[in-house]
């Protein structure tokens, strides 16, 4: 969706999330790719479809195309499926992949080889970052980057799946996953509380920046792109 064209009806219609039913909680994009996987024979060419669809100017890679399952220790639960763990109250203590050893997809540690600077963007901590970071061969092939590897922090909690955690917390969430973070971009000012000198005790450089909207509502591209440009 953020690379897709801002104007076109598939990129709202993708973003659509179903209210009640047995597709509670899903994104239609989701849907559709899952489709169009069965019909192209494979997840890589529906991605390659769905981007070509919705005007992406960039190439979505999958982190694995193997079948898996989210399952996560909530407060000592275990929840398993993405919706329910973005969707579960309690602290999310960790997240793993079912089967714990998917094979990575070749074309996404070939990128991470290849990457200047690879960038774990803003989204859902424990449901999008982390679960890549899941794939065994996702987190080796990042460790071992000849890129900087940027952290780009939320602006704000996301209820209820990082509820009262402060951006100190978010950036150990990853260490403690087995990810690799050089440097950590935090919105300042912002909602987030940093500890920078517990950040640079966990290795890691602390760079806050203003780096969202006027509004607040979401990071500025430009401005968050100037940000990164000097950290290359």
């Amino acid at each position: 969706m953020a690379l897709a064209d801002p104007d076109s009806p598939w990129t709202r219609a993708f973003e659509h999330r179903f209210a009640g039913g047995d597709l509670d909680g899903h994104a239609l994009g989701n849907i559709v790719i899952a489709g169009m996987a069965e019909t192209l024979g494979g997840f890589e060419p529906a991605l390659e479809e769905a981007g070509r669809l919705l005007g992406a100017v960039g190439r979505v890679l999958p982190a694995t195309t193997d079948p898996v399952v989210l399952k996560a220790d909530v407060d000592g639960r275990s929840v398993e499926g993405q919706v329910a763990v973005a969707t579960s109250r309690g602290r999310i203590r960790r997240v793993e992949l079912v089967p714990s050893d998917p094979a990575a997809a070749a074309g996404a540690t070939a990128a991470l080889e290849l990457a200047d600077q690879v960038v774990l963007a803003p989204g859902s901590l424990y449901t999008s970052l982390l679960a890549v970071l899941c794939v065994p061969g996702i987190r080796e092939a990042v460790a071992a980057a000849r890129g900087r590897v940027v952290q780009v922090c939320n602006l704000r909690p996301q209820v209820p799946e990082t509820e009262d955690l402060d951006a100190t917390d978010h950036v150990r969430a990853v260490l403690e996953h087995g990810g690799r973070v050089d440097a950590l971009v935090v919105q300042e000012p912002g909602d987030l509380r940093i500890d920078e000198a517990v950040v640079r005790e966990l290795g890691v450089e602390p760079v806050p920046a203003d780096v969202a909207r006027a509004d607040r509502s979401a990071h500025d591209p430009a401005r968050l792109a100037s940000v990164l440009r000097a950290l290359l």
